[in-house]
């Protein structure tokens, strides 16, 4: 009868026992694995805040994108460089090589851009920044100029540039080229373009030297103070109404081309163009008092009511047309008598 009991008073205790167990917390996991992970090697979190990214680091061909350049960049090889969206401010580019780089949308402010060379570069909705750069003989040619806000500085060389500007500062652009007071036309094809009312001096002179003006308006521009070169062409050119005064011819220069030039009401004062070709020229009322024409040729030449005081004609030659012509001496000539040079 007592072995039943003492049975079940095992199980009972055994029972008892496994319940103990089984709510015995579990003792937490130790921290060696997390210790261990903590531990290990370090990262490049330190290297990487450390080192410019290599898309801002300038040079040819960089991908710029969206960056923002300051301080000396003199000399810099940026040919190719994508600086779309950057930032250029109060950085120094004297003698930068911009050659062929993409600017689309970037701003440039503050800046010093000499003998910076654009060359074919993509300048589209470029922006100039309202404080303004120095700028000075930097190259334009074959630049995309397409919504953008610039200012080309002076000296500016240009030719086959391409788009239409947003807003262009100190110049107009003609035939792809920039034309104005501040620019360097030598050599400039501006044959047969509208240049009617265009300003150049005289308080700056600009150099013309081998620009081909044949058939182009130039009437009622002021050219006053320019140098031109013998290669310099006015052939057929509307002049009518033109301020050519102090017009000078570069030294050892050979003439140039006024042929079939209407030159009527021009201002030649002062002009020095010797040697140069007036044949066919229209010079009615013209004023050249004071101009250096001698040696020059002038066949079908009409200058009615042209004064000529104290000009040099010695050596003009040509079937000219002589009427109320004011010669050197000061003395109006008589019918188709023509003016003798003063001795």
């Amino acid at each position: 009868m007592y072995r039943p009991a003492r049975t079940l008073a095992v199980v009972i205790l055994g029972c008892a026992l496994m319940l103990a167990a089984a709510c015995t917390p579990v003792p937490p996991a130790t921290s060696t694995t997390s210790t261990s992970t903590t531990t290990s090697a370090p990262t490049s979190t330190t290297s990487t805040t450390t080192t410019p990214p290599a898309t801002c680091v300038p040079g040819r061909g960089a991908n710029l994108v969206g960056c923002t350049l300051t301080g000396d960049l003199t000399g810099r090889d940026l040919r190719g460089a994508n600086l779309t969206g950057a930032a250029v401010v109060e950085a120094d580019l004297t003698g930068a090589n911009l050659t062929g780089a993409n600017l689309t949308g970037a701003v440039i402010d503050r800046s010093v851009l000499v003998d910076v060379n654009f060359t074919g570069a993509n300048l589209t909705s470029l922006a100039m920044g309202p404080a303004g750069n120095f700028i000075e003989r930097a190259n334009w040619t074959a630049v995309n100029v397409n919504n953008a806000d610039i200012s080309v500085g002076r000296s500016a060389r240009s030719g086959f540039v391409v788009g239409t500007p947003r807003a262009l500062r100190g110049v107009i652009l003609v035939s792809g080229y920039f034309v104005g007071d501040s620019a360097d036309l030598s050599g400039a094809q501006l044959a047969g373009a509208d240049l009617s009312g265009l300003r150049i001096g005289p308080d700056r002179a600009v150099t013309l030297a081998q620009v081909n003006f044949t058939g182009a308006n130039l009437s009622g521009a002021t050219l006053a103070g320019s140098e031109v070169s013998g290669l310099t062409n006015f052939t057929d050119t509307d002049l009518s109404g033109a301020d050519l005064e102090s017009l000078t011819l570069g030294l050892r220069a050979p003439g140039i081309s006024f042929r079939g030039a209407d030159l009527t009401g021009a201002v030649l004062r002062l002009a020095s163009v010797p040697g140069s070709i007036f044949s066919d020229a229209d010079l009615i009322g013209a004023d050249l008092f004071r101009a250096d024409i001698s040696g020059s040729e002038a066949f079908g030449a009409n200058l009615t009511n042209a004064d000529l005081t104290e000009a040099n004609i010695t050596g003009l030659f040509g079937g000219i047309t002589w009427f109320n012509t004011i010669c050197p001496n000061g003395l109006v000539n008589v019918g188709s008598t023509a003016c003798s040079p003063l001795p």
